[in-house]
């Protein structure tokens, strides 16, 4: 996912602190980010590693949900800038 850009600072974070930056249906998010959890994505920076390729591959996670991540991300970004 190295097309968002993300500052280093925020790898460290974990990857549910993304769950702050949504309007979506809270259940929603709560099944991607624990698909993402469950398969040793922890941290922001587990996810910004992955290519989008290996995020498809993940259980509970399709199409959809890679959207939600990237917007996830990018509202995260945006809110610390």
């Amino acid at each position: 996912m190295s097309y968002i850009h993300i500052d280093y600072s925020l790898y460290p974070q974990p990857i549910h602190t993304l769950r702050q930056r949504t309007s979506r249906n809270p259940k929603s998010i709560s099944r991607i980010l624990n698909s993402l959890h469950d398969s040793n994505y922890v941290t922001i920076g587990d996810l910004m590693k992955a290519s989008l390729t290996e995020l498809l591959c993940l259980r509970n996670f399709g199409v959809t949900g890679q959207t939600i991540v990237i917007e996830l991300l990018e509202a995260h970004a945006k809110s610390i800038v």
